[in-house]
């Protein structure tokens, strides 16, 4: 079956949405209680603007598998599509309540939170998340997303101004925090377990770009001959230390 389904993905990668939907409906004919299966079709049918019936096909896999991660996912995203944010949300977070380790899931909740503007309660979520399971990849994306996302919004605003002190501060903090999970990451998931999964190099691009940008907010205050926190010297000090003991180690 993983065939099928790896087989419909690439369809639908492809935009060629009906041609997944014929695979899947032929596979289901052969194995109608493939809950894989059901899911993938429930996806297809969104993506084909049919959504009364997706919705219908993800909630016959909820009904058997409540606990379905993929499922759940894909109910919730259409659920939000279709302005039923309230409702998504209390499906996402019952998920977490009854199986906290759904990585996509909390991602998923993050991400409806983020739309709403419940930016503190997105990062406090992610955050305890990662801290809880600190040792699995994946646990890592919600909360790097959230800062990521801030990131975005803080530049948006700073780059309209000469100058925003309050601005570039909250940003370097923002820098430092996203430095910080990728050194947590290496400490706690191990960096040849990292390069074994294929995801050392990216983390390595990342340092290299928060550092960046961390020396283009020291440009700022220095230009306009504004202070900086104390505290958050010390913070771009200490990445820029990193910085220097990952480039030695290359």
């Amino acid at each position: 079956m993983q065939g099928v389904l790896d087989a419909a993905s690439a369809l639908c990668s492809r935009d060629e949405n009906l041609e997944a939907l014929k695979l899947l409906e032929e596979a289901l004919g052969r194995f109608p209680n493939h809950l894989g299966l059901k899911t993938m079709l429930g996806i297809v049918l969104s993506r084909l603007g049919r959504d009364n019936e997706a919705e219908a096909v993800l909630r016959s896999v909820l009904r058997r598998d409540p606990s379905d991660e993929r499922a759940t996912s894909a109910l919730g995203r259409l659920l939000d599509n279709s302005l039923r944010t309230e409702e998504a949300e209390r499906m996402y977070r019952g998920l977490l309540d009854r199986k906290p380790a759904s990585h996509t899931v909390l991602d998923d909740l993050c991400d409806l939170l983020l739309d709403a503007e419940q930016f503190d309660e997105a990062h406090r979520l992610a955050k305890r998340h990662a801290e809880q399971f600190s040792t699995t990849y994946e646990a890592y994306s919600p909360l790097q997303h959230v800062l990521q996302a801030e990131e975005d919004n803080i530049s948006d605003e700073t780059d309209e101004s000469e100058f925003d002190r309050k601005g570039l501060t909250k940003l370097a903090s923002n820098l430092i925090e996203q430095f910080e999970i990728i050194t947590n990451m290496e400490k706690s998931i191990g960096s040849d377990i990292l390069a074994a999964i294929g995801h050392a190099w990216d983390l390595d691009e990342d340092a290299i770009r928060i550092a960046a940008e961390l020396s283009r907010v020291e440009d700022a205050f220095k230009k306009h001959r504004a202070s900086m926190p104390p505290a958050l010297q010390n913070g771009i000090q200490s990445v820029h230390v990193e910085m220097d003991k990952r480039a030695k180690r290359t």
